[in-house]
């Protein structure tokens, strides 16, 4: 739900649809004017979810509204401001509910307890083969190598297969 503001310029440079620098968030704002007021929402752009959008408040120089996502009932406060160089700055609050507890240094969160690691921390199913620079190593038991790549340093065990496809060049391929 869109919301509005007092009277605003129709030319100033806010006015259009705004998305992170780096393009890395999946929320876009659009400010548009409706009857010369300003009207701010806010989507998201995977799913077109729409924003709930309260507290406009234009003070000449910056842009504040309160967004409200349903989906996951995260409320945010933004401050939004042009800079010289045509680009906006957003400042963001986020509203969490704290509680009080005794806890000590070290102790792991409550939440996390109930989650497992890999979703606790985000980790892939293969963490080593997406590391940057990392692929898994060939010698340990049970990985397999993703890649063909000749053996550097350390020869396999008598009797053991390796567990990685390995092909051989005669002496006249390495002559090129």
């Amino acid at each position: 739900m869109a919301k509005t503001s007092r009277t605003f310029p129709a030319d100033h440079p806010l006015i259009g649809t705004w998305i992170t620098d780096e393009e890395d968030s999946d929320t876009a704002f659009r400010f548009s004017l409706e009857n010369n007021k300003l009207r701010v929402s806010g989507f998201c752009r995977s799913s077109g979810e729409e924003f709930e959008i309260t507290h406009v408040k234009w003070d000449g120089m910056a842009l504040s509204f309160i967004a409200r996502f349903p989906a996951t009932d995260t409320v945010t406060k933004n401050l939004f401001r042009m800079r010289p160089d045509g680009r906006g700055d957003l400042e963001l609050t986020n509203y969490e509910v704290w509680k009080k507890k005794d806890v000590t240094p070290g102790e792991i969160p409550e939440a996390w307890r109930t989650r497992s690691p890999t979703v606790r921390f985000g980790a892939t199913t293969r963490p080593l083969a997406h590391a940057r620079g990392s692929e898994p190593s060939y010698d340990r038991e049970g990985v397999v190598s993703r890649i063909h790549t000749k053996p550097h340093g350390r020869r396999p065990r008598a009797g053991r297969v390796k567990p990685h496809t390995h092909v051989r060049r005669s002496r006249a391929s390495h002559k090129r």
